[in-house]
C-alpha cells in the first residue's frame, strides 16, 4: 500500500516508445534490457560527451540494478528505448547541479507533449552513474527549480526551453 501511494505522488512514465532506435542505440538498449530483466547488475547505457563532463573528456554512463529498482518503484516500468534515446539525443544538459561539478542532468523533449524525460547522473571514479530517471512537465515547478540548480547547456541551436525565461544568458552555453 505504501508503494502505491508513493508511486501516485511521482510522475509516471509514458509507456510508448518516442521513436525508433538507431544501430548504435540498439546495442546499448540490448544491454539495458538485460539489466531490466535482471540478467545483469550493471550496464553501460551510453556516454556523457566531453563538453558536458567536468574534465572535458567523454565518460561512460552506467546504470545499476539498485537504481533501476528505485526508479521503477517511484515511477513505474522504464521504457528502455526512451532511456537510451534520452542518453543519445538529449537537448539540454544541466551541469554543475547544486554547485557540484560532478553532477549533471540530461533532458529530452517528449514529442507532441508538454513533458521532458530527465536523467540525473553523478561522476564517480572517472565515469557517470545514473541516479534518477523521470518525466517532468514543461510547465511544472520541478523543472523550473531544476533549471535554476545549475548551468544549462543547449545542444541545439535555438533555445526552446521556455519554462524559465529569466535564465541569465551567461548561464546557457551552446553545444556544437
Amino acid at each position: 500500500m505504501e508503494n502505491e501511494n508513493k508511486k501516485s505522488e511521482k510522475s509516471l512514465f509514458i509507456s510508448k516508445q518516442i521513436r525508433g532506435l538507431r544501430n548504435k542505440e540498439n546495442r546499448y538498449c540490448k544491454k539495458l534490457k538485460r539489466l531490466l530483466n535482471k540478467e545483469s547488475m550493471m550496464a553501460t547505457i551510453g556516454y556523457v560527451p566531453g563538453n558536458v563532463s567536468v574534465d572535458g573528456e567523454e565518460r561512460s554512463l552506467f546504470l545499476s540494478r539498485e537504481i533501476v529498482n528505485k526508479i521503477e518503484n517511484d515511477h513505474g516500468p522504464i521504457c528502455p528505448e526512451n532511456m537510451i534515446i534520452t542518453v543519445f539525443e538529449w537537448e539540454y544538459a544541466i551541469v554543475n547541479v547544486d554547485n557540484k561539478p560532478d553532477r549533471i542532468n540530461l533532458l529530452k523533449t517528449i514529442p507532441e507533449s508538454e513533458n521532458y524525460l530527465v536523467i540525473a547522473a553523478n561522476r564517480y571514479n572517472g565515469f557517470y552513474t545514473v541516479t534518477h530517471f523521470e518525466t517532468e512537465s514543461k510547465n511544472g515547478n520541478n523543472l523550473k527549480r531544476l533549471l535554476k540548480r545549475g548551468n544549462v547547456v543547449n545542444r541545439v541551436s535555438s533555445v526552446a526551453c521556455t519554462t524559465d525565461q529569466d535564465l541569465d544568458s551567461s548561464q546557457t552555453r551552446e553545444v556544437v
